[in-house]
């Protein structure tokens, strides 16, 4: 009897081991359990927290270049760039600071902010985001850059690649300045007659269709092999796809012009289903303020209407007593009633290539 006993004591007793091994076992499975959720919770906060900066960081990138797009470091022109005593140009603020944005010095490498000491063609737009509770914290830049829209201020009167596609009128080219009126790559089926100015007053042994000058250079073999491409880019600093999108105004279609003044800008015309841009005010600019007029498509000059700048256009048409002041670059001349005139202006087209155009430069993105 008592060896039964014994046995079964002995019996219950590992029983009641066993039993408490599982359970500290199972205790301890719950410990590491809860220690791994917390360790996730924290982890999961923590990559929500960065996310909220790296968002608030890219908001605030995209103000800055937003702003240096729309007139770029320096709005009011003081030769300053724009930015409070603490070097910054923007804050946001959302129960707490959500980020900053700070125009850099571009050669300036890491997270840190370098300032300028001037207002440089290339800067380094900075922008550092902030968590809700400010505990993460990101930095991203994009550089940004301030080009001339033109390569060089124009060399002739009228540069095109076509005039034997024109018909109509006749074209009347004056030069008050360079020994060149005409640079095309065929002959011109239009009669025009060119002048050029020597000290103020107009010499008027210039060209004619039947008596060429030197100021006239027409049939030139490399320029009218050049694709439309290269005729653009031998004129332009910047492409035709960068120009779209960092131009002042652009207006598609036929859209109306806008009523708001234009001189000092570059403005670009999208014409559409192949018809002709007509609605472009009678003044364009002015002698002290030149446009820059881009055409992607054909523009109609109406009947007296003046436009003072740089006017380049796939093709040119015109009504009579049509005027452009500065330089015409084009792809082909079109229709002409009456007669189109063209007028060197050098001290116009200098202020038209001082016009800068900003724009972001390509792969330039970075984040810390």
């Amino acid at each position: 009897m008592r060896n039964g006993r014994n046995g079964r004591h002995q019996a219950g007793m590992l029983t009641l081991g066993l039993v408490l091994v599982l359970l500290m076992v199972m205790a301890l499975m719950t410990v590491y359990a809860a220690r791994t959720s917390l360790l996730e919770l924290k982890l999961s906060g923590s990559s929500y927290r960065a996310k909220q900066a790296l968002e608030a960081a890219e908001a605030g990138l995209h103000y800055g270049v937003a702003y240096y797009l729309a007139g770029g470091a320096d709005h009011n022109a003081d030769g300053q760039l724009d930015m409070d005593a603490a070097g910054v140009l923007a804050r946001a603020q959302l129960g707490g600071p959500r980020w900053q944005v700070q125009f850099c010095d571009a050669a300036s490498l890491g997270p840190a902010c370098v300032l300028p000491a001037a207002v440089p063609a290339r800067l380094r737009i900075m922008a550092t985001g902030f968590s809700d509770d400010g505990s993460a914290r990101r930095v991203v830049s994009q550089q940004v850059m301030a080009e001339p829209v033109l390569l060089a201020v124009p060399e002739a009167t009228l540069l095109a690649r076509r005039l034997d596609s024109a018909s109509g009128g006749s074209l009347e080219v004056i030069n008050n300045q360079r020994p060149q009126t005409i640079r095309s790559g065929t002959l011109p089926a239009l009669p025009f007659s060119t002048r050029i100015a020597r000290d103020g007053l107009l010499d008027q042994a210039g060209s004619t269709n039947s008596s060429l000058g030197r100021d006239v250079q027409l049939a030139d073999a490399a320029l009218a092999t050049l694709s439309d491409e290269a005729f653009f880019h031998s004129s332009f600093a910047l492409g035709w796809e960068t120009l779209k999108a960092s131009a002042d105004i652009h207006i598609a279609g036929h859209q109306p012009f806008p009523d708001d003044d234009m001189g000092g800008k570059v403005v670009l015309l999208s014409a559409l289903d192949g018809q002709p841009y007509t609605r472009l005010p009678v003044r364009l600019g002015s002698p002290i303020a030149p446009v820059i007029l881009l055409v992607d498509g054909e523009l109609e000059l109406a009947a007296g209407s003046v436009v003072f700048g740089v006017v380049y256009a796939r093709k040119l048409s015109s009504h009579d007593g049509a005027k452009v002041q500065g330089a015409v670059l084009l792809e082909a001349l079109a229709q002409v009633e009456g007669t189109l005139q063209l007028e060197y202006d050098a001290a116009l087209l200098a202020k038209a290539q001082s016009l800068r155009q900003e724009s972001v430069l390509a792969s330039s993105w970075h984040d810390w």
